[in-house]
């Protein structure tokens, strides 16, 4: 779901940016035919991560791809020299390594003591 968001979410960036930017502003707003599907996509969102029947560490990789999606589009500019298709890439691996990692990387952590 969430890499299939990502050439949507680019190519209307300025406008994800002002909506996250200004949520309680334009949470007052109607945008006729738009509301539904928005309102529909957060309240699934919420329910996925607000359900303990889903493990925690899928929850809390979820929650952490949903971040690196939406403020990845904050600092996209900065990364002038990379064309749109390149960032989508990468962002694309990033999102999908939060959330299928190649290894058990917590396993290996609480082994170690960390």
């Amino acid at each position: 779901m969430l890499c299939g968001l990502v050439d949507t979410m680019l190519a209307h960036r300025k406008l994800f940016i002002l909506h996250q930017r200004n949520q309680t502003a334009l949470s007052g707003l109607h945008i006729k035919g738009h509301d539904g599907d928005h309102e529909e996509m957060e309240q699934q969102c919420r329910r996925i991560l607000g359900d303990p029947a889903i493990p925690a560490r899928d929850r809390v990789r979820l929650s952490c791809a949903l971040g690196a999606l939406l403020s990845s589009l904050m600092t996209v500019s900065d990364l002038g020299d990379l064309s749109i298709e390149t960032y989508g890439d990468l962002l694309r691996e990033a999102i999908t390594d939060l959330l299928e990692p190649r290894g058990d990387v917590s396993r290996a952590h609480r082994a170690d003591g960390r």
